[in-house]
């Protein structure tokens, strides 16, 4: 068995560099460390190559504590290898990992959601508008039409109730109830803020009784 070291960038060119110098140096075995996500990049290249890909948990394989360096940690990392002292940890397939992304995502863009419909109710309640009694969802299509009436300056209830559609099960009174607050700078300033709306907000202050 023979050794060697090199170093590559983490650029496209330099890994796929990388695999070319592997291959031609006769490497069938390739071990590498799970850091975050920065270990997926290089692994994606090296797939592409004729190595079997192994995928080393971080905790499993901690060498010598004192003399950490990443050239340190790769020798190490060779020699548990070459004595088959490596689990392998599980890598799905590409489908699968891209599946797992888009879940992930798709969760933290719901908890974002959550948030931001929070943040709003807050504020609405702050200016002791009632929204969330009259529509199931803040954010919306009423919902919608209302804040952005709000944000830009209106506050009539009767003119904010007649944004609602016609399909909500609550009645033009309890609309206008529950619309009838007090709404200042402050307020419009935060529900454009947390609702994502482009228009600026009105000046001054702005009651309705």
């Amino acid at each position: 068995m023979t050794t060697g070291i090199k170093t590559f960038k983490t650029t496209t060119e330099e890994l796929i560099a990388l695999s070319d110098w592997l291959a031609t140096e006769g490497c069938t075995h390739i071990v590498m460390e799970a850091t975050g996500v920065y270990w997926r990049p290089v692994w994606h290249i090296l797939f592409d190559g004729e190595f079997e890909l192994v995928l080393a948990n971080a905790g499993h394989v901690k060498n010598v504590p004192g003399r950490k360096t990443d050239v340190n940690d790769a020798v190490w990392l060779a020699e548990l290898m070459a004595h088959g002292l490596v689990k392998a940890s599980f890598v799905p397939d590409e489908p699968t990992q891209q599946m797992r992304d888009l879940l992930r995502t798709r969760k933290q863009f719901v908890r974002e959601r959550s948030s931001h419909i929070q943040r709003i109710q807050k504020t609405l309640e702050d200016a002791n508008i009632k929204l969330d009694l009259v529509v199931t969802d803040v954010l919306g299509l009423s919902g919608r039409r209302i804040l952005q009436a709000l944000i830009a300056g209106q506050t009539v209830p009767q003119a904010l109730a007649a944004l609602a559609d016609r399909r909500i099960h609550a009645t033009s009174a309890q609309l206008e109830a529950a619309l009838r607050g007090r709404v200042t700078d402050h307020h419009s300033l935060y529900a454009e803020a947390a609702s994502g709306s482009d228009r600026c907000p009105g000046r001054g202050h702005r009651s309705h009784r």
